[in-house]
């Protein structure tokens, strides 16, 4: 416990150095850093972390007011920045030492990809952009543009899974089309081409894909379709119309789709009044709570 405490103190006098050589030294003129009612004791450094990573910032410029009782209100500021803080000192950004946060258009990188671009999705090591009639893939370190795949007429969105990029079409009926990222940049694989109108969510849940299509628009055209994976292209289509009924009978519009481990959760637009779980909805939103037909459940 005592190596720990002169650890810490260690780290926090090295980060004052730091700070007082950056022309902080006005603000640490007190007993304890800046405060001048903290006592320079076994307490102090634990004052001063909190105080040098922004967690607190004390009553006034130069009083913490040790002895006061803290609010429901002031602890979730305090458990708010604690945990903001853990991701910034725990992510990539902290390892590259990148504490800063780019600020105004001027200052952003600009990479040129396709026309419309879209669906934008990251694996680790590169973004994968969606547009309208090809695939880009742009490395994340620098923007640079990689390697452009073809042929995927109104690429939507996308979804990393099977170590694969899968892409959904705004075509009706809908397509999906599959990359594979290890191999040189050309056309992309249809895998499947008789997916609902328009798909435009979708989501993996581990066995299977799942779209959520609109339709043309209408109430009553919108559906979902799982798609199954396998050795032989097509892929298996199952399509799903009537899961919630609307007066026109399937879904009215499902713009989203994502997965959890256990369900899969599919958003649905309605344009009129719809007669779910007996009752009449108003026009409005709703999501749908689906069983995930993952392989990791039994």
């Amino acid at each position: 416990m005592e190596i720990e405490r002169r650890v810490r103190r260690t780290l926090v006098s090295l980060t004052f150095a730091a700070a007082l050589a950056a022309g902080a030294a006005g603000a640490l003129l007190g007993v304890c850093g800046p405060f001048t009612d903290v006592a320079a004791d076994a307490f102090c450094p634990f004052v001063l972390e909190i105080f040098t990573l922004g967690i607190t910032t004390g009553t006034s410029p130069t009083t913490y007011d040790p002895t006061s009782p803290v609010t429901r209100l002031q602890m979730a500021a305090f458990l708010s920045r604690t945990v903001d803080g853990v991701l910034k000192r725990g992510s990539r950004r902290a390892a590259l030492r990148k504490f800063w946060t780019t600020q105004g258009e001027t200052s952003l990188g600009l990479t040129t990809v396709g026309s419309n671009p879209l669906g934008v999705e990251f694996d680790g090591l590169d973004i994968w952009v969606a547009n309208i009639d090809t695939v880009s893939r742009v490395r994340a370190s620098d923007g640079k543009l990689l390697e452009t795949w073809t042929g995927a007429i109104n690429a939507r969105y996308l979804v990393l899974a099977m170590g694969k990029i899968l892409v959904s079409s705004l075509n009706d009926p809908g397509r999906l089309y599959q990359i594979d990222p290890s191999q040189a940049a050309g056309a992309v694989t249809t895998v499947a081409s008789n997916l609902g109108g328009q798909p435009i969510g979708i989501a993996y849940d581990g066995a299977k894909f799942w779209t959520a299509n609109i339709g043309d628009g209408t109430p009553g055209t919108g559906s979902v379709s799982i798609v199954t994976p396998g050795a032989v292209i097509p892929w298996t289509v199952t399509m799903c119309s009537s899961l919630v009924e609307s007066t026109s009978g399937g879904f009215a519009t499902a713009p989203g789709a994502a997965t959890s481990k256990a369900n899969l959760f599919m958003s649905l637009l309605f344009h009129g009044p719809v007669a779910e779980a007996g009752r009449n909805t108003a026009s409005g939103g709703l999501l749908a709570i689906l069983p995930a037909l993952s392989a990791e459940r039994k």
